[in-house]
């Protein structure tokens, strides 16, 4: 029996009473779920130069290949967030905004290239209320 004759089966059998109200509280439980999985929770993997989608949250780069020179797009809310990792590392992974604008980091500097030498560098960073990308935190991470 499909998902959606197995629920309305389910609430024409139990309308009313205890049992109802339980079933209904289930079904309400089972397509809020439904619409979670919709919300755009994904990574990407990249493994040569292009560009990073700034629509997905986590961003995980492989160079084996070799260096990867990489841009991101401005962000499109205030409070956005991305991260950002070296996960395989044959080559060092430079980011720059394809805009033009700098990236503010950590200790309140501007910056216009981040770098990733090491496999595990990796960074967190928010679209902020000044039109910028804010590094907030970052291990391993080379701004320049």
């Amino acid at each position: 029996m499909a998902y959606s004759s197995w629920t309305s089966d389910l609430k024409t059998r139990s309308s009313v009473g205890f049992l109802g109200k339980v079933v209904n509280l289930l079904v309400q439980c089972k397509e809020r779920l439904d619409r979670f999985d919709q919300v755009a929770y994904r990574a990407e993997v990249l493994t040569s130069a292009g560009a990073i989608n700034p629509k997905y949250p986590v961003t995980i780069f492989n160079s084996l290949a070799g260096a990867m020179a990489m841009t991101i797009a401005d962000g499109e809310n205030t409070g956005e967030s991305k991260k950002l990792s070296l996960m395989f590392d044959g080559g060092d992974v430079t980011i720059t905004c394809s805009s033009g604008k700098k990236f503010l980091t950590p200790s309140g500097a501007s910056t216009t290239t981040i770098t990733f030498a090491e496999a595990n560098d990796w960074l967190e960073m928010a679209w902020t209320s000044n039109n910028q990308w804010m590094v907030y935190i970052h291990n391993g991470a080379a701004f320049s």
